[in-house]
């Protein structure tokens, strides 16, 4: 009998387990829309800071892009 679980799905969430706390946030004010800038004023960091965030999530994540990250991020149980 079949989970109903793909292999991507298991893939996108052990990925997206692998995020600290902060990248999680950072992850999320991403699929809220905000750019670099309006991510380092709302949490107080740099905008050099908020893009290597953003960056190390994509990493992380496989993806290339900021839309794949938040679709990936989505895709967790």
């Amino acid at each position: 009998m079949r989970s109903g679980i793909s292999k991507a799905d298991v893939v996108a969430a052990t990925r997206t387990a692998m995020l600290t706390p902060r990248e999680a946030e950072v992850l999320a004010l991403v699929g809220k829309g905000m750019r670099n800038k309006e991510i380092a004023e709302k949490l107080g960091i740099s905008h050099q800071t908020a893009r290597t965030y953003v960056r190390d999530v994509r990493r992380k994540l496989g993806v290339r892009s900021r839309i794949s990250a938040v679709i990936t991020g989505l895709a967790r149980p």
